[in-house]
């Protein structure tokens, strides 16, 4: 997959979604924008070859996927 890589303002926007799951104030539509950002940047680092950040980054968006999860569940259980 040939990805375009993250720019300026897509690494800005990453760190401050990043920064916004670590306090726990990111929305979901927010949280799937960091993980595409993520998914993009996962795929530069792989044809790059950098094991310790495709580490990191894979790390990072298993932590979004259960954040999402776990929100999900929690609007789900809200609304019944």
């Amino acid at each position: 997959m040939n990805t375009i890589p993250l720019n300026v303002e897509e690494e800005q926007r990453r760190s401050d979604l990043a920064q916004r799951l670590k306090q726990g104030a990111i929305s979901l539509t927010e949280a799937q924008e960091l993980r595409n950002l993520l998914e993009r940047e996962k795929h530069m680092i792989a044809q790059q070859g950098n094991c310790l950040a495709l580490l990191a980054v894979t790390f990072l968006i298993s932590y979004v996927d259960e954040y999402r999860e776990s929100k999900s569940k929690s609007l789900f259980a809200s609304e019944t």
